[in-house]
C-alpha cells in the first residue's frame, strides 16, 4: 500500500509558515514526509495539485497545513481507508486552539485546550485513489472557502462511505483568511443528488 500525506498550503505569511514548520516537523516525527500543494486559482485547485504531486499513491490522507492528529491516526486512517475504500475522517474530536494556545504549543508547552467540536469531517481524512478519481478529486468550480468540503463529503458518501477513527485533532490559529466567495447554486445541487449515485455521479461528470 503506497501512501502519502497532501497538505494543502498558502505561502507568504510568516505566522502560517512558523505554524507550517511545526506542523510538518510533527508529520516527520510519525514517519511521513508531507507533500504541499498551493495554486493561483483556488484553495480546490491546491489539494489537487498536491495530490498530483504525490504521485502514485494507493491512500492519502488530506490535511491543512494548521491542523496536527494525535500520534497513530494518520496510520490507522489511512489503513481505514484502504479496507473500506470510503472517506476516513482520521479522528472524533476537533480542538480549535486560540492564538495564546498556538503560540505555547508551537512553543514547545502543552495548552490547555476545550473539550473540542465533534462532527467535523474535514480537518484530516484519507482517500483512496479509487475514490478519489471517481469523484474528479476537489471540484474547482467551487472558488471561495464556503462549500466544496462538504460537497466532497456528500459525495464521497453517496458513492462509498464516511467513517471515522478515534483520536483529536488540533487546529492552530491564524490570521483570518479573506476570499469566502460561496456557490449556493452549485452546493444545492449537490445536497439534491446526496444518497442518489446515479444523479452524482452525472453531476461529477459535468
Amino acid at each position: 500500500m503506497k501512501t502519502a500525506v497532501c497538505v494543502l498550503w498558502h505561502p507568504g505569511d510568516p505566522w502560517r509558515e512558523q505554524v507550517w514548520r511545526f506542523t510538518r516537523e510533527r508529520w516527520r516525527t510519525h514517519g511521513f514526509d508531507p507533500v504541499t500543494g498551493s495554486s493561483p486559482d483556488g484553495l480546490y485547485a491546491a489539494r489537487n495539485q498536491a495530490a498530483r504531486d504525490a504521485g502514485d499513491w494507493d491512500v492519502a490522507l488530506f490535511a491543512d497545513a494548521d491542523s496536527v492528529l494525535g500520534t497513530g491516526q494518520a496510520d490507522l486512517a489511512l489503513r481505514e481507508a484502504h479496507r473500506t475504500g470510503g472517506y476516513v475522517a482520521a479522528y472524533t474530536v476537533l480542538h480549535y486552539l486560540d492564538e495564546t494556545q498556538t503560540r505555547q504549543l508551537v512553543r514547545g508547552r502543552a495548552p490547555l485546550w476545550d473539550h473540542g467540536r465533534t462532527g467535523i469531517w474535514e480537518a484530516a481524512f484519507a482517500i483512496t485513489r479509487g475514490l478519489w478519481d471517481e469523484l474528479g478529486g476537489m471540484d474547482e468550480r467551487f472558488q471561495g472557502r464556503m462549500g466544496q468540503m462538504t460537497a466532497f463529503i456528500h459525495a464521497a458518501g453517496t458513492l462509498a462511505t464516511l467513517s471515522r477513527v478515534p483520536g483529536y485533532a488540533v487546529h492552530l490559529w491564524h490570521p483570518p483568511v479573506t476570499g469566502r466567495e460561496y456557490a449556493p447554486d452549485l452546493w444545492a445541487r449537490y445536497t439534491d443528488a446526496t444518497g442518489h449515485p446515479d444523479r452524482m455521479r452525472e453531476l461529477l461528470a459535468r
